[in-house]
């Protein structure tokens, strides 16, 4: 029982990490529990399959959660960011199509204790992807994220 357990979370964990960083925690519950008995019972037969489904719709939500966490944050600091002249004027000088404003890493990512996710500066839309911030970044500078350009608003987000 141990031994199917810890093989079926291990399992489900590393599907899970792989999930969409889009999807809300419905759904990353869902393909965890999908991925979980999958896995739970080419480990331990039916019981692996019931134990893995468990396993995984449980790091499926607490995924998902995370991730609705962090695009719930970037759309407000985008707003903020873009409701000031000065970036609004970046944005279009650059032709940027998004802004990148900094996010705290979710408990269950690696990488940097802040990340930077893209928003739609059109539509004040996150993207939901995540990305490591470069060295030495300035407000207002143009950085290549996901093959797309975004203006850089870390501090611009607190200033008045």
């Amino acid at each position: 029982m141990k031994m199917t357990l810890c093989k079926c979370t291990a399992a489900s964990l590393g599907v899970a990490i792989m999930l969409p960083s889009c999807a809300d925690p419905a759904v990353t519950s869902l393909i965890g529990a999908g991925a979980g008995a999958v896995i739970g019972h080419q480990i331990g037969g039916h019981r692996g399959a019931v134990i893995g489904g468990l396993v995984g719709a449980g790091i499926g939500y607490a995924i998902g959660k995370a991730n609705a966490e962090q695009k719930r944050l970037a759309e407000q600091r985008a707003a903020v960011a873009l409701s000031k002249p000065k970036v609004r004027q970046q944005v279009k000088t650059s032709k940027a199509k998004y802004v990148a404003v900094p996010v705290p890493k979710a408990k269950d990512q690696q990488g940097p204790s802040t990340q930077l996710m893209k928003v739609n500066a059109q539509t004040g839309k996150p993207t939901g992807d995540i990305y490591a911030p470069p060295s030495s970044v300035k407000d207002g500078q143009e950085v290549k994220l996901g093959g797309d350009t975004a203006v850089y608003c870390g501090t611009s987000i607190n200033k008045a």
